[in-house]
């Protein structure tokens, strides 16, 4: 009896997938660039397609979902899930699955080197030297003269395990760490929204997308940050208004923002391209090497657990 076929959409090496073998049999791209849907539509065809590992970016929509009905499992090699219609993957009893932790160390040193270029200047530094500035103007006296991590306060909004790892790193550069989740704890650390927005002079959002959080950093936020905090985001693009935050930065209420991601990205709102105390990346967070690697294999091991009639381990539905 054939094995199942399972398609992993990007490129990858074959040891990636070794929680699979003896349980399916993987296809991948054979050159650069990932699977379209045309052609999984045509492998369906001749070998029906029990489980897909996808990128976090790419769609799944009705046309995908009628054209493979023996279809299994959908394993995000991503932490985030918002182009998994998850609704619709459970009324079809389709798991839709991610691998948040593959991407919890990297993520979180990602946001420390936002915060790091952000209080001291380094991506402005680096660019005055590189244009030939500092030769042609000499030395700058106070120009550089960025803002100590030590002692300051940094409130997180959004505590899983990266906001976590984010925080144990904020705390060996001597931080004070408070920080905003749903549902209370007995951290002593917590506090409610509007107080962690008005005490931290670094502010990092670290919230999955959902309806809930759209636009959760609106001009409200910002009006109630502390004058002078610096802004992060890396979590996704659309929870933050980007006009509102052109607005925060233009009147001085902020000193600064870092943002790893964007409300149309590749798109970028051209006020940010402009203003030198923006830090700006391309969506690079959880880029690692070895952090891709890992959630290759922990997709993998999703796929697995569906074929196996289980429960994957990341599983992100519910169905009888």
């Amino acid at each position: 009896m054939p094995l199942p076929s399972i398609i992993a959409v990007a490129p990858a090496a074959s040891e990636s997938f070794a929680p699979l073998a003896g349980l399916a049999q993987v296809h991948v791209p054979d050159g650069a660039t990932q699977f379209e849907l045309s052609q999984i539509q045509r492998f369906q065809s001749e070998h029906p397609i029990s489980g897909l590992i996808i990128p976090g970016e790419f769609p799944v929509g009705p046309d995908l979902l009628d054209s493979l009905p023996q279809l299994l499992v959908i394993a995000n090699t991503a932490a985030g899930f918002n182009n998994l219609p998850l609704d619709e993957l459970s009324r079809r009893r389709i798991w839709g699955t991610n691998t948040p932790d593959a991407f919890t160390g990297a993520t979180a040193d990602a946001a420390l080197g936002l915060i790091l270029a952000l209080a001291r200047g380094i991506a402005a530094g680096d660019a005055y030297v590189r244009t030939g500035r500092w030769e042609q103007e000499g030395p700058q006296g106070d120009r550089w003269s960025g803002m100590s991590l030590h002692g300051k306060t940094m409130g997180i909004i959004g505590f899983g395990k990266i906001g976590q790892a984010v925080a144990r790193r904020a705390e060996a550069f001597g931080m004070t760490v408070i920080f905003h989740r749903r549902g209370l704890t007995e951290d002593p650390r917590q506090r409610d929204f509007a107080s962690v927005l008005g005490e931290s002079d670094v502010i990092v959002v670290l919230v999955p997308l959902s309806p809930q959080t759209r636009h959760l950093i609106d001009n409200r936020a910002f009006d109630l940050m502390k004058p002078g905090a610096r802004f992060v985001n890396i979590s996704r693009g659309p929870v933050v208004d980007e006009q509102a935050l052109v607005h925060a930065l233009q009147s001085g209420r902020l000193a600064g923002a870092a943002l790893d991601v964007f409300e149309a990205e590749p798109k970028v709102h051209p006020a940010l391209l402009a203003m030198k105390e923006v830090v700006l990346t391309p969506h690079l967070g959880g880029a690692t090497r070895e952090a891709r690697h890992q959630a290759r294999i922990d997709a993998a091991a999703n796929v697995a657990a569906a074929l196996r009639g289980e429960r994957p381990p990341g599983a992100l539905n519910q169905f009888e």
